[in-house]
């Protein structure tokens, strides 16, 4: 894995047979230092933390709805 924390750039095979067997202390450091990352494999961006997130301002109103109910309806915290 390759994490440029600055310009928020990750590099990362998920078929990487040591990332396949035990992905969590790689979903953990970059939930405590990018929780925000361009993932350059699938050209998309991934948001590794549902917390501080909020609805596009360019959001219709039925997506505002749907957002507000996934925040209400979250599981308990249980790290």
């Amino acid at each position: 894995m390759k994490l440029d924390t600055e310009s928020r750039r990750l590099s990362l095979n998920p078929r990487d047979p040591a990332f396949y067997q035990d992905p969590y202390p790689t979903y953990r450091r970059l939930q405590q230092e990018a929780p925000v990352v361009y993932w350059e494999e699938f050209e998309r961006w991934r948001f590794l933390r549902h917390t501080g997130t909020s609805p596009p301002s360019c959001a219709t109103a039925d997506s505002v709805a749907a957002w507000r109910i996934s925040r209400e309806s979250r599981p308990a915290n249980r790290c």
